[in-house]
């Protein structure tokens, strides 16, 4: 059996800040706008292609969201833009785990 390896989260993935945009500016259509809070409203036009994994940066903080569809990624966001060959179902999973261990440290 292998040994675990120890990596930074830099080497697992690489996150991007999402795109602005306002109500104002978007158009119909079924493209989910992902902000912190999930699926806000739906939009003509993605930014990126799924699937995806996105995680709130504002507001609500550190919820985690895995989006299969091409999305937009609302600028209250982070999503992971480099995945560096890893499952984007596992980072998922990985995320949570580690946000989990955060609010247990912090409690």
């Amino acid at each position: 059996m292998n040994e675990w390896r120890e990596y930074r989260m830099g080497e697992v993935i690489t996150f991007q800040r999402g795109y602005d945009i306002t109500k104002a500016d978007q158009k119909p259509g079924d493209v989910p706008v992902i902000s912190s809070s999930g699926i806000t409203s739906y939009h003509s036009e993605y930014k990126e292609i799924g699937p995806g994994v996105i995680v709130g940066r504002k507001g609500s903080l550190g919820t985690i969201f895995f989006e299969k569809r091409n999305y937009w990624p609302h600028d209250t966001t982070l999503w992971v833009k480099d995945f560096h060959n890893n499952d984007p179902r596992f980072i998922y999973y990985f995320l949570h785990t580690q946000t989990s261990q955060v609010l247990k440290a912090r409690s």
